[in-house]
């Protein structure tokens, strides 16, 4: 699940800014260490472990990456977490919106529902559990067929998945599909990423359309 997306940086220099990584956390920590290990010693990892990551903890993380990186190159933090509160969850969210240039985040969890839809908005979500396989299977093949169709054949899917009336949050595995899809692709295909990037912004603000937002996808999306 890892590789590919940290394949495609190794190549483009291109990677998320945050990563939710769901799922039983010691494996899914294992397998994430052995993908960062493909671009070992070109990128500062630091990896940090908490019982709870409460506001204190967020604070000093939010303080901590505000600061200038001298030492260079990308900088990769990984948190583990049994509990992540609301609190701490919040204040995350300014720091997930702009984030510094070159800082990576990887956020290890138990499931998606434990966050903050306003912050899984800000991140891609990463499920490492061998059940949800066929469900992003579904998820991959939609997308796949979404970026190689043209923009009409795009509005006609993104009609169908309309009448499926998907809460705001219902879109976000599509989403996620697309953004792992195209991080697959050689050469990468920058220019998606970046607008998969801006609708992951929009997605969370309540005034937005899911509607319009995918169908903006559709139209600017160049087949892939």
């Amino acid at each position: 699940m890892f590789r590919p997306i940290i394949e495609s940086y190794q190549t483009n220099g291109f990677l998320h800014h945050a990563y939710l990584i769901v799922g039983e956390k010691e494996t899914a920590y294992l397998a994430l260490i052995e993908s960062l290990g493909i671009i070992e010693g070109t990128a500062n990892t630091i990896l940090e472990k908490y019982e709870t990551f409460g506001i204190a903890e967020s604070r000093e993380l939010v303080s901590r990456s505000a600061r200038h990186n001298w030492h260079g190159g990308r900088e990769f933090v990984i948190l583990i977490a049994d509990r992540y509160t609301s609190e701490a969850q919040n204040a995350l969210l300014k720091l997930f919106e702009e984030p510094r240039d070159s800082l990576h985040f990887f956020i290890l969890g138990k499931q998606t529902n434990d966050f903050l839809p306003t912050l899984r908005s800000r991140m891609m979500v990463v499920e490492h559990d061998a059940r949800n396989e066929n469900k992003l299977d579904e998820e991959k093949n939609l997308a796949k067929e979404f970026l190689t169709a043209t923009p009409i054949k795009r509005l006609d899917l993104i009609a169908k998945e309309l009448k499926r009336e998907l809460p705001r949050e219902g879109w976000l595995p599509f989403l996620n599909a697309l953004e792992i899809v195209c991080h697959e692709k050689r050469p990468l295909h920058e220019q998606a990423l970046i607008e998969i990037s801006a609708v992951r912004r929009y997605l969370v603000d309540p005034a937005s359309s899911p509607r319009l937002l995918f169908e903006h996808l559709a139209l600017v999306l160049s087949p892939c």
